[in-house]
């Protein structure tokens, strides 16, 4: 029960006696009391969006409002709209590239946010259409859009609560999500076919629930709630896709008429939760009508009440995992173009590569945009994080999770890749067989491993709920162990290690990757190079001296080797090169602009190394 339950009781079409978002302000007496406070609006050229803002500017807030069509939003808000406290952002939530650019302008302007309102929806799109990111439009434009807005804002959101006034995410679900829950986590995007326009759009309308659930979940104790809710029957263009039989159908349902809410009143329940004091401190509740709703399997088109499914954990936990797979990004698909340019194995202890790197290993970056050479891969990775993740894709703005995720690093660069280098060492490269050695550094190898099993134990990630850079560091090196330790069985070393073993797996089937080791591998096999490193045919470093010293009498004249060249978008194979160990071959050079011809210039690049593009 709500001060407003009576209200809509017996409800007689729009402009009756139940609520208008702007008579919520006012009965919560949040009339000019939100001033320095942000919110971000989407979805606000037409409908309850327009209506939301209309309530909104009275709070005194200053609104961030996303739009796909700026020209059609200028238009509804023209008399509403105030440049001081308001501004307008393009975001075309069908990609989620507009998504990430959306959220950057947004940070740009404010470091903290005080409430996220997901407002804008797609609704029964009769066939079967993708994204450019290759997911379903419906599941896109109505979750995953705002999935990824509210990653990308959330340091924001727990910046800017406090105790007088919590962080809030809202999120327009609808009595849609009755119709069917969330498909299982190989068909959100119907791949198995079956495709039905409603039962695509309850999936949608249910995964906003379960990002609202969630979100309480997992953040309610730090002080940033949600809840979603069910806007009521409205008037809108969100029908847009309806058939014209299917909406004269529902507007001459008597029952439906009766319900028939103004977009104003519409967006009431949004407003409700939006600045109302029954949710401060609070949340995780699917509300109707200005009120938690009830549970009833079936109530028509009314829509009121929420069905057994509306609340599940599991399936909450596991559409937020999944959707943090879709959306979040590895080191290539942070866009920082870049070639790569492959030495000859003996050639990163000579000239050019030890101008770039006086240690004479790989990797090493040359970076033009900053004037920057680097060449340890511990360094190289931070170098990346804080110079061109600037919207946190793979890292966290918060102070704990930015500590945690350097611990990571550091037991990364001085555990994991020494203990498995020297293992590889003794294991495959080495000369003689030294057992002691051969030993100790399995051991060590184990107890890395053992460590990362304890740390992952009922976890995805090393730290919060995404892919960090933290987790990528570990990656290459977990992907030779069972070259560097053979199992006798030939069973894999992972095997002992579930929860690594999952990890890894998780980061291995990432796209980006693979694209990452098909370059590698060809780099390799142009170069005559085994996945160890060694040239083809060579099992160990005595046979690489010996082989080394037959070539350089047969070219008594020292001419160098034919330097190959090759290119490629993707991030990932300069890192991932790193962990490689220290015998390989790739370097990586950040180069500094585009050519008319579509190639980035090399010209401040080492001759026979890699350039990543300028960024602007």
């Amino acid at each position: 029960m709500s001060r407003y339950t009576a209200a809509h009781a017996n409800p007689h079409g729009p402009g009756d006696s139940r609520p208008t978002a702007l008579q919520i302000v006012q009965d919560s007496n949040m009339e000019g009391k939100l001033v320095g406070k942000v919110a971000v609006v989407t979805g606000v050229s037409s409908g309850i969006g327009v209506e939301t803002v209309r309530a909104l500017a009275a709070t005194g807030a200053t609104l961030y409002l996303t739009a796909r069509n700026l020209d059609k939003a200028r238009a509804a808000l023209s008399d509403i709209f105030q440049p001081g406290t308001m501004e307008l952002v393009q975001m075309d939530q069908s990609s989620l590239a507009s998504v990430r650019q959306a959220a950057a302008a947004i940070l740009a302007k404010t470091k903290q946010v005080n409430l996220l309102i997901g407002n804008a929806g797609v609704m029964a799109l009769p066939d079967l259409q993708l994204t450019e990111d290759g997911y379903e439009v419906q599941f896109t434009t109505n979750h995953l859009a705002h999935f990824l807005l509210f990653q990308l804002l959330k340091p924001a959101l727990l910046a800017g609560s406090s105790p007088a006034f919590q962080s809030r995410v809202v999120m327009v679900a609808s009595s849609g999500h009755r119709v069917h829950g969330i498909n299982e986590s190989d068909n959100y995007h119907f791949q198995k076919g079956g495709y039905n326009a409603h039962v695509a759009y309850g999936q949608s309308k249910t995964a906003n629930i379960y990002m609202a659930n969630e979100i309480e979940r997992r953040y309610g104790s730090r002080g940033l709630h949600a809840t979603s809710l069910h806007p009521g029957v409205i008037a809108t263009s969100l029908g847009r896709h309806m058939t014209e039989e299917q909406i004269q159908g529902l507007l001459h349902d008597e029952t439906v008429k009766k319900v028939l809410k103004s977009p104003a009143q519409g967006a009431a329940t949004t407003m409700w939760a939006a600045v109302g004091r029954e949710w401060e401190g609070k949340g995780g509740k699917y509300l109707a009508d200005c009120a938690e709703a009830v549970h009833a399997e079936h109530d028509g088109h009314v829509g009121r009440t929420c069905v057994s499914y509306t609340y599940s954990p599991v399936e909450e936990g596991r559409l937020w995992r999944d959707s943090l797979e879709m959306v979040v990004v590895i080191l290539e698909e942070l866009k920082i173009p870049y070639t790569i340019k492959s030495f000859k194995f003996d050639d990163v202890k000579k000239a050019p590569f030890i101008d770039v790197n006086p240690n004479g290993r790989v990797p090493a970056i040359q970076d033009p945009n900053t004037n920057l050479t680097l060449w340890e891969s511990g360094a190289i990775i931070q170098y990346l994080i804080d110079v061109y993740d600037t919207t946190h894709q793979l890292s966290f703005e918060t102070l704990a999770e930015k500590h945690l995720l350097n611990q990571y690093l550091q037991f990364q660069m001085s555990g994991q890749g020494p203990y498995y280098g020297q293992c590889g060492w003794f294991n495959i490269l080495s000369p003689e067989r030294i057992p002691t050695a051969t030993t100790r550094y399995q051991n060590e190898v184990h107890r890395v491993l053992s460590v990362l099993n304890t740390i992952l134990t009922n976890k995805t990630w090393l730290v919060g709920e995404k892919c960090t850079y933290a987790d990528l560091a570990f990656l290459p090196w977990n992907c030779q162990l069972d070259m560097l330790i053979p199992r006798d069985d030939g069973g894999e070393i992972l095997e002992a290690y579930p929860w690594v073993k999952a990890w890894q797996t998780r980061m291995e089937d990432r796209e980006s990757w693979r694209r990452a080791m098909v370059v590698r591998e060809r780099l390799m096999d142009e170069q005559g190079l085994q996945v160890n490193g060694m040239p083809k045919g060579v099992r160990n470093i005595r046979e690489y001296e010996e082989l080394i010293a037959r070539l350089q009498k047969e070219n008594e004249e020292g001419q160098e080797g034919e330097e190959r060249v090759d290119e490629d978008q993707g991030v990932l194979g300069c890192v991932g090169v790193g962990g490689l160990g220290n015998k390989a071959k790739e370097e990586v050079v950040v180069g500094e602009k585009q050519a008319e011809d579509g190639r980035w210039d090399e010209e401040e690049g080492v001759p026979g190394c890699a350039s990543i593009g300028n960024v602007h």
